[in-house]
């Protein structure tokens, strides 16, 4: 989700995170923008300071025991005992001992993860794959963004290096396609590095759904707009937004409501913060407090929630003062909050 205000930084974030160090680990890793996969879903809680995990019902299926719990990916956990990371299954079973002094969630196999001091990806058996103590980020589409000197490039999933350093800054690849920044301005590569869309935008997102949100800046007015471009760079939808977002589930945010793949406004509701759509509802905001609409732009869970996450499965994570709970699609509590 993201604010009005927060845009010329949200743009950069909504499609990626740059390289530049590792992914700062959060006790619940929510109120994101990332999905995960779950083929149970199990959600993280505490209770007297310790973490387990509740069922779509609110029922704690995995006992509190954990000093700090975060949530699954590709059916596996990151937990913390006694200052060291390992993993969980759906079951709580550990499956890799805890034995790193940091550990990031899976994806596409693997997982970052510091053996003392030294960062190595492992697999799912907790066997290390390669070492590399360059900064790097997780693998998407088979590759992960690598810092080198201050230049960006992408290594695969041997840690060889796939697309050489040489750009200032770079997104994960998503539907193919890289964002990446060169001379200041910003365009889009393929996994063989080569450049598919030249670099003169101003900002950009990751691509989604078929379409990427650019930002340009107009040099006599010093006004920005967005607009959205496809996978050759045409532009489909005109610069004509104050602020936009990527698409999800057929409809993205824009200054003024939610628009479709024709860029025709078909949610007309001028909201404080909008989120993109998961598993039918968004997040928005009005007077200070989040809630959620559906897709036809109607109010379905009431604004009463001080900070609300997406839906991941049939629940999501809200706060309400200092204290975190789980509700469900019709804005039912499954798990109080609680501190």
């Amino acid at each position: 989700m993201i604010k009005r205000r927060d845009f010329l930084s949200g743009i950069v974030a909504t499609g990626f995170v740059f390289a530049g160090g590792y992914p700062a680990a959060n006790v619940f890793d929510t109120l994101s923008e990332r999905n995960s996969s779950r083929s149970i879903n199990r959600y993280p809680v505490y209770v007297n300071g310790k973490g387990g995990y509740i069922d779509e019902t609110g029922k704690i299926v995995i006992k509190p025991q954990f000093d700090k719990a975060y949530k699954f990916s590709e059916s596996l956990a990151a937990i913390r005992m006694k200052n060291k990371y390992g993993y969980i299954d759906h079951t709580g079973k550990i499956i890799i001992l805890p034995q790193f002094s940091y550990a990031t969630e899976f994806s596409e196999g693997l997982a970052n993860v510091f053996i003392k001091a030294t960062p190595c990806f492992i697999d799912k058996n907790g066997d290390v794959v390669f070492e590399n103590p360059r900064q790097i980020s997780k693998f998407s589409e088979g590759l992960a963004r690598i810092n080198v000197d201050c230049s960006v490039g992408f290594i695969d999933k041997t840690g060889r290096i796939a697309i050489t350093p040489s750009f200032e800054k770079a997104s994960d690849f998503k539907e193919g396609l890289a964002a990446i920044k060169f001379m200041d301005d910003w365009g889009y590569i393929d996994k063989r590095g080569m450049s598919v869309i030249s670099s003169r935008f101003d900002r950009v997102s990751s691509f989604s759904d078929g379409l990427a949100v650019f930002y340009e800046i107009d040099k006599h007015t010093g006004v920005g707009q967005s607009g959205y471009i496809d996978r050759y760079g045409r532009v489909v939808i005109e610069p004509k937004f104050r602020f936009a977002l990527d698409f999800s589930e057929g409809l993205a945010a824009v200054s003024g409501g939610y628009i479709d793949w024709n860029g025709k406004l078909v949610i007309n509701r001028d909201f404080e913060s909008y989120g993109s759509f998961s598993n039918g509802l968004a997040v928005m905001e009005i007077g200070g407090k989040h809630g959620y609409i559906n897709r036809a732009g109607d109010i379905v869970i009431a604004p009463m929630f001080d900070e609300a996450d997406k839906f991941y499965g049939n629940l999501a994570q809200v706060v309400v003062g200092d204290k975190i709970g789980y509700i469900n699609k019709i804005g039912k509590f499954v798990w109080e909050p609680r501190n």
